[in-house]
């Protein structure tokens, strides 16, 4: 009697959508989290350009082979393909390598925590002056957002000498 019930249990956690997010989630934390320290292990002995080299080849190699076998159409228009290579460069390549450099020159974790925060410091900024609406609150703190993220570091990433 118990082994059925648990039997049945199993079977109901399998086809559960919740649990398969959640593994889901956990999942994608547990290996973009260990990115970070593996990655500064790795530029120990690999030059970052070419730690990214390797890394956006094989990236791009996977998500075009995964287009491909679900036939994806990827013609991209004319008249994108500007905005396309600028967004290409400055969010893709220019992230890349700036955190990998940035690895580089401080402590892994204090690396990922800038490289995380420093968007939503600018998305403030943004907000507060694309806003109609925005009062004198919301420009004191579109300042600060942008002078936290362009004041130098107290953290031991400056050089010394």
């Amino acid at each position: 009697m118990n082994l059925t019930l648990a039997r049945d249990h199993l079977v109901r956690l399998r086809q559960s959508r919740r649990l398969s997010a959640l593994l889901l989630i956990a999942t994608i934390g547990l290996f973009w989290g260990g990115n970070w320290p593996a990655v500064r292990f790795i530029l120990m002995d690999v030059p970052p350009f070419t730690l990214r080299a390797i890394g956006f080849s094989t990236g791009a190699l996977l998500l075009l082979s995964w287009a491909r076998w679900r036939r994806l159409p990827l013609r991209v228009p004319a008249d994108e393909w500007p905005w396309l290579i600028a967004t290409g460069l400055f969010t893709i390549l220019g992230f890349n390598l700036a955190t990998a450099f940035a690895q580089l020159r401080m402590p892994t974790s204090q690396a990922a925590i800038i490289a995380f925060t420093m968007p939503c410091c600018w998305a403030g900024g943004c907000w507060a002056s694309a806003s109609p609406t925005a009062n004198g609150w919301a420009w004191r703190a579109a300042r600060r957002a942008c002078w936290c993220s362009w004041a130098p570091p107290r953290w031991p990433a400056a050089p010394r000498g």
